[in-house]
């Protein structure tokens, strides 16, 4: 082992080398943007703004204002709890939750006083075990609730209010004595001015809290969110118990998170389940710095806790309602069980690790690896401490408990799918025989050139290039946290060997678990998320040996110096969250909504480009509405049914499997279809995904389809029985083929920059020529025209690039009848080296009387315009591609 100086200095200068490292990646991607995600003049106010608190925190530590740092940050807690309530009213889902778990702490404290008799557990310990236990044990009974069709608003509060009266009523006087004497412990801490260290604990927590805070009041609006998390929670509710989605889709994968979120949804409404979401965070913090506490001392379990939370994958996962950070949560306990398990060899440990590895991969199979993985390891461990017979014994035991909290999903994820790991089975089983059918070339070389070194590849990856397994966001989303876990600590002598043993069991656990993830889901971050805990420890502990070192020689300057160090990449975790944050705010976190500026409907409208289209639909009469909707899998905001033809199949092989025209519509009206709804820019931007020959290449949706909304790109169609016959469209532009010029000047046009007349025309002599504005040539036309309003409008034009990578902006700006802007409508779209029709509907708003359309390009490339037009209704009289 080594403990001189130059183990120390070199993990010192690796820690420094790291956080620099995760600096600069950060800076990047504030000051080098991804054009694959939109930027904000507000990417710049941030850094400065987490630059000064970061600064305003250092500077008051050491300047021994304590109670000047613990005053802003008591003050900054009331803020974010207490404005809610008056802005956003959330107090209802505040009680839900703080009741749940207020139950389940009491549940759970119950049975974990049984189960571990005897057991010496910090209060912190005990706590943290009650409340995962309590509400897993919850989330039991919820889905035995479900099961027997029992989803009513009495049942579910007789029930909660026999918990409560078993397991609360007869402990809070227990429970608030304790409180009252923490509380008078703490005063006298106080008194005695040693608050330093608790003011900046609390001071950093909550600068790390405050982004997740905001993001998970706000309304939920991500993928799995809208398409099965909570739609798929909320319709067990409406229904009264667990049955199939009528439309199909991704419902199997519901299990027992969801039941959690349907409890809190039938009490608290849909702001509830992210608020799950993020205490199942807060716990997994928990638990990671109760295993630093055990393997080393607080100190460094704070420090392990700090940088799990610290790092941005977690931060944002953790504010939505997703359910990662509840597999986390259950998996770190899991391990904090076997932990207790090496120090007593209590089998009591491994009942409970059964009961928490149970839920974990019982709510979702992305546990399966990292559970699988500690189990391996820690059985190796076992043997070589001659213990392997009684733990296997004891493991037997263990499984079983998984597999019956298991069991059950399975069961009826079989019985709903044909694949009892839905949809990983059949995936599996497919990827495993690929060898055995293929030709008999090498298979491992082939595993050897690619899996092999993607695996090994890996830590890097997610450091310097997290987008390929975190598409969401541009980078940064682990920070440099893999590298600060380099285990420089193994060959340290001031870390005891049965520390460096269980560390090493829980990385190489995630190492086996990462490599059955490339195998099953490629690895993604997300899934990952529960081997971080590991990481994040394997990082503390070689922070652990350059304090121990520096304890011993008493260097104040390098202690403060590593001190900064862990606040510098603190800084360097805020910014990339910033950067992930692509919805629709210029203020990137949702602070207009949290402070009341902006209401539910409002943010809802401008964030969810479907929303207002499910309004639409839910408005017109004939009750619950079936809708086809391409490039769309949505459901959460609608009464109506949302059938995705990504994830429905009835609705794919009805578009599929038509002859004709016709044949479709008698088809989909016979099946109670009402609307169709197209997400025009999700079916332009994935053309593969949503290629329905029937819809794109025929006049089915113009010959029977009515165009009844047109927003933001989401069409919705009503369908008709018989052809329609719709008025001849009158276009509105003037000099729509660039015929006529006055000189250098366009007749009937604005014209800005350079602007070119060419002879090569889609159509007449003449088209126009526009460069974009990376070019010398660049420049762009437009034309006001008068306009009703709350009318639909098409416009349209012939397009042509003259090169490769050319992109146009198809751009309606609304004016008053003052010509002051309501509101402007645009998208962006590829153009090919061929004309071809490009078109954008949309609705006039109410009391606009005139529009302004826009011919522009993006790039350098040019781009050949003729034919334009803008008409009333859904069709232009111009020439058109079916």
């Amino acid at each position: 082992m080594i403990k001189g100086k130059f183990l120390v200095l070199l993990t010192y200068l690796w820690v420094a080398v790291s956080t620099g490292l995760s600096l600069y990646i950060s800076l990047l991607l504030i000051f080098r943007p991804s054009p694959l995600f939109p930027s904000s003049y507000w990417d710049i106010r941030w850094l400065w703004i987490f630059a000064i608190l970061f600064g305003s925190i250092v500077a008051l530590f050491f300047l021994a204002a304590d109670r000047l740092l613990l005053f802003f940050a008591l003050l900054s807690v009331a803020f974010l709890i207490i404005v809610p309530l008056f802005t956003i009213h959330i107090l209802l889902p505040y009680l839900t939750v703080a009741l749940i778990l207020l139950i389940g702490f009491g549940v759970g404290d119950t049975v974990i006083q049984t189960v571990l008799r005897g057991v010496h557990l910090s209060k912190i310990e005990r706590f943290a075990m009650s409340v995962l236990m309590g509400l897993g044990i919850i989330m039991i009974l919820r889905s035995l609730q479900g099961a027997f069709g029992l989803f009513f608003l009495p049942i579910t509060l007789g029930g909660l209010g026999i918990l409560f009266f078993l397991f609360v009523l007869t402990k809070i006087k227990r429970w608030i004595n304790t409180i009252l004497l923490q509380v008078e412990q703490l005063g006298q801490f106080f008194r005695e001015g040693n608050i330093a260290n608790v003011a900046l604990g609390l001071a950093v927590f909550v600068l790390l809290f405050a982004p997740s805070w905001m993001i998970a009041l706000a309304p939920p609006i991500r993928y799995d969110e809208l398409t099965y998390h909570l739609s798929g929670s909320q319709f067990y509710v409406e229904q009264g118990g667990i049955i199939p989605f009528p439309e199909g889709g991704n419902n199997p994968w519901l299990h027992y998170a969801e039941m959690l979120y349907s409890l809190g949804i039938e009490l608290g409404g849909l702001a509830t389940p992210r608020l799950f979401h993020l205490a199942m965070t807060l716990l997994s913090v928990l638990f990671v710095y109760l295993l630093g506490n055990r393997l080393f001392n607080r100190r460094t379990g704070i420090i392990a806790g700090f940088l799990f939370f610290s790092i941005p994958l977690v931060a944002y996962e953790g504010a939505t309602a997703y359910i990662d950070l509840f597999v986390t949560a259950f998996t770190t306990a899991f391990g904090f069980c076997l932990l207790g398990y090496s120090g007593d060899l209590s089998r009591r440990w491994l009942i409970l690790a059964g009961f928490f590895g149970g839920i974990g991969l019982g709510m979702k199979l992305s546990a399966g690896p990292i559970l699988v993985g500690f189990l391996a390891c820690f059985a190796v461990l076992s043997l070589f401490q001659k213990t392997f017979s009684k733990f296997l014994f004891s493991m037997g035991v263990m499984g079983s408990i998984i597999l019956i909290l298991c069991l059950p999903w399975w069961i009826r994820d079989y019985l709903w799918t044909g694949d009892p790991f839905f949809p990983y089975g059949g995936d599996l089983v497919r990827k495993l025989s690929t060898p055995i059918i293929e030709p008999a070339r090498s298979t491992q070389s082939s595993f050897i050139n690619s899996d092999l070194i993607r695996f090994i590849s890996y830590p890097i990856d997610i450091v310097l290039n997290s987008r390929k397994y975190y598409h969401e966001a541009p980078g940064g989303m682990v920070a440099t946290l893999p590298f600060l876990a380099l285990p420089l600590w193994l060959f340290s002598s001031f870390i005891p060997n049965r520390t460096k043993k269980f560390i090493l069991v829980g990385l190489c656990g995630s190492m086996i678990a990462i490599g059955v993830m490339m195998i099953v889901n490629n690895a993604l971050l997300r899934y990952a998320l529960p081997v971080f805990p590991w990481i994040a420890l394997g990082a503390a502990a070689n922070v652990h040996v350059v304090y121990k070192y520096l304890e011993n020689k008493e260097s104040w300057l390098l202690g403060n110096l590593l001190f900064l160090l862990l606040l510098a990449f603190g800084f360097s975790t805020r910014l990339p969250i910033i950067a992930r944050l692509s919805e629709n705010l210029p203020q990137r976190l949702p602070i207009n909504y949290f402070l009341g500026r902006e209401n539910r409907e409002d943010y809802l409208s401008r964030n969810l480009p479907v929303y207002d289209a499910f309004r639409f639909i839910d408005q017109q009469p004939g009750g619950r509405h079936r809708v086809l909707s391409v490039g769309n899998e949505f459901r959460l905001y609608t009464s109506s049914r949302i059938d995705g033809v990504w994830d429905v199949k009835e609705a794919h092989q009805l578009l599929i499997s038509a002859q004709n025209e016709s044949e479709l519509a008698i088809e989909l009206l016979k099946r109670g279809y009402e609307y169709i709804l197209i997400n025009q820019p999700e079916v332009e931007f994935v053309k593969w995904k949503y290629d329905y020959p029937i819809l794109n290449q025929s006049h089915f949706l113009v010959r029977y389809c009515q165009l009844i909304f047109a927003k933001n790109g989401i069409l919705v169609y009503k369908i008709f029985p018989e052809p329609l016959v719709l008025p001849q469209p009158n276009n509105l532009v003037q000099n729509e083929s660039f015929e006529e010029t006055s000189g250098d000047q366009l007749v009937a046009w604005y014209q800005d920059g350079s602007i070119f007349v060419s002879n090569e025309a889609y159509e007449g002599t003449r088209s126009l020529l526009l460069y974009g504005p990376l070019s010398d040539k660049f420049g762009w036309v437009k034309q006001k025209l008068e306009i009703e309003s709350n009318q639909l409008y098409t416009f349209g034009y012939w397009a042509k690039a003259l090169g490769n990578n050319a992109i146009l902006l198809m751009q309606l700006r609304w004016l008053d009848e003052n010509e002051n802007l309501i509101e402007s409508d645009e998208i962006w779209k590829n153009v090919e080296t061929e004309w071809n029709w490009f078109y954008w509907y949309s609705q006039s708003p109410q009391k606009s009387k005139f529009v302004e359309i826009y011919l522009s390009l993006g790039n350098s490339e040019g781009v050949l315009f003729d034919q334009v037009c803008l008409a009333a209704g859904q069709m232009c009289p111009v020439k058109e591609q079916p």
